[in-house]
């Protein structure tokens, strides 16, 4: 299993197991390189011990308030402040930290195993439980390594995977695989599984008379806090750049603290829609940084499409997964940890879904006046808005802004219709729990539970791991949000997306360098199915491999990569994602 993880962690590997318990691990050194580092680390007194991924951000504040407590340290890790932190407060460890994290905890006297995951669900841990027998791993294809055979592929589950482009809640591709959702633990004792959520910190909202100009200070200052903690390592760091408000601000940040010679990274497609690289090489030069641009051109793309796609060890139907993993391999050549800005888009009302479902209940009345007839004849992208918005209820407009592949077409193409509503459940049911809310402050912690940990998250640790890359995220510190929340700066005037984020940043950069469309390190994918990847395209999508699988209708399917490679629509993303399905299920062969 461990052999299956070495690009997470090329560095060092480690085995330890007694009667009841097995842990391996795999190390990428970031923070006390020494062998004091090592894991599966032991606390041999207390007879408990853990296999740790991740970064724990505040340790030194832990480990400050521990040592008050007696606790003493051989090493400078925050794996150590960790199981010391487990030995003083048990599970409630777990609501004392900040960070990206999964781990287990195996406690020999009570023979117990507690598994965890961040609030966010940054790092990944998937599960089976049969028999009162649990296994566990960071990757789907470790874990069916140490299962010895592979489970059956889910219906459900890849009508899910098909709707959103990854598989949303607990559930995966394949029957009887789990994973650990964000802000969950498991609990393994006598051979039954406990879930339990953690308690996380306490969302208040601000006085009525709290001023926006108090409120954006301190968010720049909880921010500011955020990008140091993940400044500290003992190994080179960089940032990502890509030219839009998120990354800008971290970099500028960054820079302010870091000094100079910080090295930044962003990802260009010369002579397409979707180049970005003029402008974060504007931004870099005006922040004085060491600046690298990666090109991608369709010839690397024909080269390397199939085999990028091959390393993610789940169906992931996000394009960028592509260069965010050519960037994450340039970047990998010069340092060992990335900060990005991801997260900004969810906490602070970043992509246009949000801005759609606010005019949806006033537009609703005039789109559903228009025929189904004419809205075919309608260029795509208002075909697509007026479908939306003819829906009758906020839910489920979110819903279909939220989903890949619509309703109607996801019935034509499954094999079996029947699987169609597949993930709607728990999309609406989170929907659900955040009842009384604005639509965009709804629409966004919806997205915290679904989109962000599906897919982005996702992304970037599957693209960034893969590298031997770990990739840290400040906005998303568990202080952000609660902020955010508390102080009502999620919610922005229609029509301006991430206001509090473009009010600190002109402290940093002028109004004008980010006034242009949103940015991020997306792959011109439906160009290039057009172009140089369309025998890739009609390969992967070919009646034979199709009929062959079962699961989708190969005549739906062909026509609408017809209608696709025709121009008459543009269905570039929603194609990628059936292609990423059969290169990773011929790579589970």
């Amino acid at each position: 299993m461990t052999e299956c993880l070495v690009h997470r962690g090329p560095d060092d590997g480690g085995l330890w197991n007694d009667e009841h318990c097995a842990l391996g691990h795999r190390r990428l050194r970031i923070l006390d390189l020494s062998p004091t580092g090592a894991q599966p680390m032991r606390n041999p007194g207390r007879g408990v011990t853990i296999a740790f991924n991740g970064e724990i951000f505040n340790f030194r504040d832990l480990q400050r308030e521990l040592s008050s407590r007696g606790h003493r340290f051989s090493g400078t890790s925050d794996t150590e402040v960790l199981l010391q932190g487990y030995c003083e407060w048990g599970a409630e460890v777990v609501n004392k930290l900040r960070g990206m994290f999964a781990f287990a905890i195996w406690d020999a006297p009570a023979k117990s195993l507690l598994l965890a995951r961040d609030r966010y669900g940054k790092k990944p841990l998937f599960y089976r439980f049969h028999g009162g027998t649990l296994q566990f791993a960071s990757e789907l294809n470790a874990l069916l390594r140490g299962l010895g055979e592979r489970p059956p592929l889910s219906h459900v589950g890849f009508a899910s995977y098909l709707r959103f482009g990854y598989v949303p809640g607990a559930s995966t591709v394949l029957e009887g695989i789990h994973c650990v959702r964000p802000g969950e633990m498991l609990l393994w004792q006598s051979g039954t599984l406990e879930h339990r959520i953690l308690c996380g910190n306490q969302e208040s909202r601000a006085d009525a008379g709290e001023r926006r100009e108090d409120s954006l200070q301190e968010l720049k200052t909880t921010l500011r806090s955020a990008v140091e903690e993940r400044l500290v390592s003992d190994v080179p760091l960089g940032c990502f750049l890509s030219g839009g408000i998120d990354s800008s601000l971290i970099v500028a940040m960054a820079r302010e603290i870091h000094g100079p010679g910080l090295k930044t990274f962003t990802v260009s497609f010369p002579g397409t829609s979707r180049d970005e690289g003029a402008a974060a090489r504007r931004i870099a030069e005006r922040l004085e940084t060491d600046h690298c641009q990666i090109d991608i051109h369709p010839s690397d793309m024909e080269r390397d499409y199939i085999g990028t796609l091959a390393r993610c060890p789940e169906p992931l139907g996000d394009d960028s997964f592509v260069p965010t993993f050519f960037i994450s391999r340039a970047t990998r050549e010069h340092v060992t940890v990335a900060l990005s800005g991801d997260g900004g888009d969810e906490l602070f009302g970043g992509y246009p879904k949000y801005q759609w479902l606010h005019i949806g209940h006033q537009a609703h009345l005039a789109a559903r006046m228009i025929p189904r007839s004419l809205r075919a004849l309608l260029p795509d992208r208002y075909a697509k808005a007026t479908e939306a918005l003819s829906l009758p209820g906020e839910g489920d407009r979110a819903l279909w802004f939220s989903s890949l592949w619509k309703e109607d077409e996801l019935s034509a193409i499954l094999r079996n219709p029947a699987t169609a509503i597949a993930g709607r459940e728990v999309f609406l049911a989170e929907w659900e729990t955040h009842r009384g809310e604005s639509p965009q402050e709804r629409f966004s912690r919806t997205d915290i539970a679904t989109y962000l940990e599906g897919s982005i998250l996702t992304k970037v640790d599957r693209a960034s791991m893969a590298t031997s890359l770990e990739v840290r995220s400040p906005l998303l510190d568990e202080r952000i949000l609660d902020l955010t929340v508390a102080r009502g700066l999620r919610s922005t005037p229609l029509g301006q997306r991430k206001g509090a984020l473009r009010e600190i940043l002109t402290g940093y950069l002028p109004s004008d360098f980010f006034t242009g469309p949103k940015r991020g390190f997306g792959l011109p994918i439906d160009e290039w199915f057009r172009g140089g990847l369309r025998g890739i395209l009609e390969e992967y999508t070919s009646e034979h491999r199709l009929r062959d699988e079962g699961l989708l209708n190969p005549e739906a399917v062909a026509r609408l990569r017809n209608l696709h490679l025709s121009g008459r629509r543009n269905y570039g993303r929603k194609l990628h994602a059936l292609v990423a399905w059969q290169i990773w299920k011929e790579s589970l062969r």
